[in-house]
């Protein structure tokens, strides 16, 4: 990667050269050495890995070539080792990931390139050296570090750490003290040196026309200052004589790009003109000009101020917890993030953590896959630190997340040494090494998992009497008095009766309905929609009771056939619906959605009660198990043959990829196929927690099917044993049974209830 850092340096450093050509051409009467100080500060831009960043700078971006493009093939193929998520509403599989090996393969070649074209400059400088270095080797003594040479017909000098100065054998005596006015002008300004490193910046940026421009003219401002040193104080018969001597002195033509600092070497006849037209520049002038470069120097020499960082997260070898962080905290300077994959890092789940304060029902986790920006919604100028979930049993895992729109920060040393849980933090001295184990694990869940967890170590309580530590029942998500399903509030206002509420949800799918059918015209396919309130409010005006349901909307459109449920179209959105109760029941007043765009936010910030914003705002909450009710409908026509179905999804899933020995590779590369068996929902345990029932499942298959029963059932961390641990998935149903069999019993046929119950 270091020809990808070389070659953003240069894109970098070519608005800066851009700017010092332009500069040059005002500054014609400004002293020369500012100019040799302008090219100083285009060297420091080529050279510095680095730089600070500036509100004042003009460089578009410092990285125009981001390392995560280079990397994003191999980023794919470790993404691959991760325990993979995505999209689920977008429903893009891990096998449409962007794996640019076209990009990769031809910035191979082109860093094979650079390395060649450097190695040749720099063999054909070395071999001009010593070329000239043989050419003076029967020179002799004049002065002090003065040498004659029959063989040289220009002043030049040669060497560089006790540098000499060559003069032709048959020179005049007239134009020595000229020459070495001028040659000894260039050792106190030590050009000897800059030209050295002018030479080696350009081999190692030869492939960069514009370096190529600067170096000549560099070597052109660097005679002209030196020439002006000599003159500043000669009188014009002076400058006439030190114009006759380089013009005397004159090559016939450059020799070479590494010929040494020669008196008459380059640009004669603008060195004469400027020598005859030389007058001192005026104070204010000097002034001027001197701004003027410390404005470029500030403007690009500085880095623009950014606001996107590559957050470095380590996944330990084996680790068991669902989510890891970055030691570093960001901060949103707006209510929202965006966040993609970097270097390392496949389809995956990504979670913000709040540092100091738990808001764990606004910061749920959202799927990420690479080559898609995710936007996330987090409280302006709060600390986060950024989670994604992950694991290999082997190795540890080095992953990137590139952050946009935050700032960042080290982890102080109050955070680390104190641990979560729930609103209180605790200091780790305070606690026991298993009760910090299990705290870590706890605040890796979900706050959907959490809910499952009835354990509470002893260090936590606040009793004295230390609680039994007894069999913890998993969350159960088919439990429909806790499960967010079709017409359900999370906090109802009214109607109160049970009819109401009945009527009230047959009203809101009326309307999703109507509204979404009649805005497709070329309506085809079978329709179908759920709906999760999220606040239900109720107002009298003029003896009409408003009733108003805040919620999230899905509508889907399937193809429903025996072969399966294939999604044509649909829409999720946040949406607010306002009915007035009449003795005709609930009459639909508004259909309100926000606007697309920039004014997504706005609106349902302003439309939604404050206190579910953002909940309004999370689509990833509740897509899931709205997803699973919409097929749940559609099996109700009786058209899918779901046992084929189901038994062609995993057939799918175990094919590929062949090469592999891991069951999770085989979910991860057939992720859509994997996620259709999460949407079967019930369908999909009814069948294999019925197949685990006849033994036997001890292959691939058997280990697919403990995952997706384990992600439908929630038992994720609540048994002894889970999913990926379990050497079979006949082991893990077996310890499904053995301790939460009451989430499977009403899965089960009669029969197999009898058998694993009946004692």
């Amino acid at each position: 990667m270091i020809f990808l850092k070389i070659l953003n340096m240069g894109i970098a450093a070519s608005w800066l050269i851009a700017a010092v050509f332009l500069l040059r051409l005002l500054m014609k009467k400004a002293p020369k050495y500012l100019s040799c100080l302008l090219w100083a500060l285009v060297a420091v831009r080529l050279i510095c890995p680095f730089s600070f960043e500036s509100a004042f700078s003009f460089i578009p971006d410092a990285t125009p070539i981001q390392p995560s493009a280079a990397l994003q093939a191999s980023s794919s193929r470790a993404g691959a080792e991760l325990l993979s998520y995505n999209n689920v509403y977008n429903k893009v599989p891990v096998s449409a990931m962007p794996k640019n090996i076209l990009f990769e393969t031809t910035l191979r070649l082109a860093s094979l390139a650079w390395i060649l074209g450097m190695t040749v400059l720099v063999c054909y400088g070395i071999f001009s050296y010593m070329r000239l270095r043989h050419k003076v080797q029967e020179a002799v003594p004049f002065q002090d570090r003065i040498w004659l040479c029959d063989a040289v017909h220009t002043p030049f000098i040669l060497g560089f750490i006790r540098p000499r100065i060559y003069l032709p054998s048959d020179m005049d005596d007239a134009q020595i003290k000229y020459v070495l006015a001028h040659e000894k002008a260039h050792l106190r300004r030590l050009d000897h040196w800059w030209k050295l490193l002018a030479f080696l910046l350009l081999c190692i940026y030869w492939f960069h026309p514009l370096v190529w421009v600067a170096h000549c003219l560099f070597c052109r401002d660097l005679e002209l200052a030196c020439d002006e040193r000599v003159i500043k104080d000669m009188d014009f018969a002076g400058k006439k004589a030190y114009s006759s001597a380089l013009l005397a002195c004159s090559l016939p033509r450059r020799k070479s790009i590494v010929y040494p600092l020669a008196f008459g070497e380059i640009g004669i006849r603008e060195r004469i003109q400027t020598v005859l037209q030389y007058q001192k520049p005026a104070f204010g002038l000097i002034l001027a000009a001197l701004t003027a470069c410390i404005a470029v120097g500030v403007c690009f020499l500085t880095n623009p101020k950014t606001d996107a960082y590559d957050l470095k997260i380590i996944i330990p070898a084996g680790s068991k917890h669902h989510f890891h962080y970055s030691d570093t905290q960001i901060s949103p300077h707006k209510n929202k993030i965006t966040l993609s994959c970097g270097e390392g890092l496949g389809d995956t789940e990504v979670v913000l953590k709040p540092v100091y304060h738990t808001r764990k029902d606004a910061y749920e986790p959202t799927y990420m896959t690479p080559g898609l920006d995710v936007e996330m919604y987090a409280e302006k100028d709060a600390w986060f630190q950024v989670g994604v979930s992950g694991s290999h049993p082997d190795k540890e895992l080095t992953v990137y997340v590139h952050v946009e729109g935050v700032d960042v920060r080290i982890a102080d040393a109050a955070f680390t040494e104190k641990i979560q849980y729930l609103n209180r933090w605790y200091d780790r001295s305070d606690l026991s090494e298993e009760t910090i184990a299990w705290l870590e694990w706890y605040n890796s869940l979900t706050a959907y998992e959490q809910l499952a967890v009835s354990y509470r170590p002893y260090d936590l309580s606040d009793t004295d009497e230390k609680p039994s530590v007894v069999d913890a029942q998993p969350y159960d998500v088919t439990d429909e008095d806790e499960k967010p399903s079709v017409m359900e509030t999370e906090e109802t206002a009214t109607p109160d009766s049970g009819q109401q509420k009945t009527e009230l949800a047959a009203a809101i799918a009326a309307a999703i309905m109507e509204k979404n059918i009649s805005s497709s015209p070329a309506f085809t396919g079978n329709a179908y929609c759920d709906f999760v309130t999220l606040e239900t409010v109720s107002a009298n005006d003029d003896n009409t009771h408003h009733v108003t349901c805040y919620g999230w909307a899905l509508f889907e459109i399937y193809d429903v056939s025996a072969k399966g449920i294939k999604n044509i179209g649909g829409s999720h959105i946040p949406v607010a619906v306002t009915f007035a109760l009449t003795e005709h029941g609930y009459q639909l007043e508004e259909y309100w959605e926000p606007r697309d765009g920039s004014y997504y936010v706005d609106d349902i910030r302003q439309k939604f009660p404050a206190h579910i914003v953002e909940n309004a705002l999370d689509s990833q909450r509740y897509i899931i198990p709205q997803i699973q009710n919409c097929y749940a409908q559609a099996l109700q026509s009786g058209k899918v043959h779901v046992d084929t179905v189901l038994e062609n999804l995993l057939d799918t899933i175990c094919a590929d990829p062949a090469f592999s020995s891991s069951p999770q590779d085989y979910t991860n590369m057939n992720y859509l196929s994997y996620r259709t068996l999460i949407y079967y929902g019930n369908a999909t345990l009814n069948n294999f927690l019925n197949h685990f029932c006849s033994g036997n499942e001890t292959g691939l298959r058997g280990k697919v099917m403990a995952y997706a029963c384990e992600e439908l059932l929630q038992t994720k961390g609540r048994l002894p044993l889970d999913a990926a641990s379990a050497e079979t998935g006949q082991q893990w149903f077996d310890t499904l049974i053995a301790h939460a069999g009451s989430l499977a019993e009403p899965y089960l046929s009669q029969k197999n209830q009898e058998k694993l119950f009946s004692k």
